[in-house]
């Protein structure tokens, strides 16, 4: 049966089955087992016989999908990552908080006042024994 035929739903998997009938076409060994498996009666055969062959034609449909899916993802283009762009200062990293800390130590050693403003401060605060002026 075309890939195009093949079945999306029990009712059309058994209407292709029945189509098949109608045409003189049928698997054998699967006719043989329903045979084999209802006794000898030909109602009970020709029952089994329609029910496991719809469901052989919806498995064969789902792998044929399942495949075509899984040839179409290997198709797919593989594009390559983002290349990356210039950091925004929205997101600082590590490295810029330590810049900024190294200034302002610099900026605290070398510049009396806002050495004294940062002394007075935590002596304000209580914590001026935490820093020694140098």
């Amino acid at each position: 049966m075309p890939s195009s035929t093949r079945p999306d739903n029990d009712e059309a998997a058994y209407a292709a089955v029945l189509e098949e009938l109608k045409n003189g076409v049928r698997d054998e060994p699967l006719m043989a087992k329903a045979f084999a498996e209802a006794e000898g009666n030909d109602n009970k055969a020709r029952a089994l016989y329609m029910r496991w062959r719809s469901a052989k034609l919806m498995a064969t449909a789902v792998r044929e999908r399942r495949r075509a899916f899984d040839e179409g993802a290997r198709a797919a283009p593989v594009y390559p990552r983002p290349r990356k762009t210039a950091r925004s200062w929205s997101s600082p990293r590590s490295s810029d908080f330590l810049l900024v800390v190294l200034a302002l130590v610099l900026l605290f050693l070398f510049n009396r006042d806002v050495h004294h403003a940062v002394m007075s401060l935590l002596r304000a605060l209580g914590l001026g024994s935490l820093l020694h002026p140098v």
